[in-house]
């Protein structure tokens, strides 16, 4: 079981992760820091002398430190190109937080940013520095793992899991409230693309979407890993949905 409060200290290698373990309770404790002073390249002599911002702070996701939409847009692709030059297999696990707006509406914003944090400390704590790990957006996030086949995906979406269950994140509700959360689920969805694979990321990334909508349907909790193999798809249906309340806003 993790315990956090607030949100994840840095290291040396990544600004937020799981710090000390108390043996007695066997729990990890995750200390607050805020995000501007946890950047790795911190130092004056890598910051821009106009702005003061880090080089690469445009890529950064500020609350969790990990990579953002734009990080996510520069590099994933780079990463999938090279793993299918290597004839390696690459896989994408598409992570989502179950019942999050619930933890926002009933517990307010800091509560949810704290999850967030954790979930994201969670994430580098799994992953390897080879993978990338990006907040996608709200309470999705995305890990691409170039030369994993499907069975070390699907162990790494059970190690992803069950780190977010153990969490147990203290955080401020109110001036004069202070929550506890715990039992925090994740739903996954991961396709792995084989060798010789002509899927192009944003296709791998539909595949791995289409997973975590199963696995939301299916209860929530739940993981699911796709292998797809090297051809593409013979067929492909669009179907037309209209959403009530947005068309009839005026």
């Amino acid at each position: 079981m993790r315990t956090v409060a607030g949100q994840a200290a840095a290291d040396d290698r990544h600004p937020r992760r799981l710090a000390a373990v108390d043996p007695a309770a066997g729990q990890h404790r995750v200390q607050a820091h805020s995000a501007s002073s946890e950047r790795p390249v911190g130092t004056a002599d890598h910051r821009c002398r106009t702005c003061g911002q880090s080089p690469d702070s445009w890529a950064t996701d500020r609350l969790t430190g990990l990579a953002n939409r734009w990080g996510w847009d520069t590099s994933g692709p780079q990463i999938h190109g090279d793993a299918h030059r290597r004839g390696e297999p690459v896989a994408l696990l598409a992570v989502d937080i179950d019942h999050f707006k619930r933890v926002n509406d009933e517990y307010g914003h800091p509560a949810g940013d704290a999850i967030l944090s954790a979930v994201a400390a969670v994430l580098r704590e799994v992953t390897r520095p080879t993978d990338l790990s990006c907040r996608y957006g709200g309470d999705e996030f995305l890990v691409l793992a170039p030369g994993l086949d499907v069975e070390a995906t699907s162990a790494m979406a059970t190690e992803i899991r069950a780190g977010i269950k153990a969490l147990v994140i203290t955080a401020r509700a109110a001036i004069d409230w202070t929550v506890t959360l715990s039992e925090i689920t994740a739903s996954i969805g991961a396709a792995v693309h084989l060798p010789g694979s002509e899927f192009a990321l944003t296709e791998l990334l539909l595949h791995a979407d289409t997973g975590l909508r199963e696995a939301k349907r299916g209860g929530r909790d739940k993981a699911g890993v796709a292998e797809l193999p090297p051809a593409g798809p013979t067929t492909h249906s669009v179907t037309h949905v209209r959403l009530s309340p947005m068309a009839e806003r005026r």
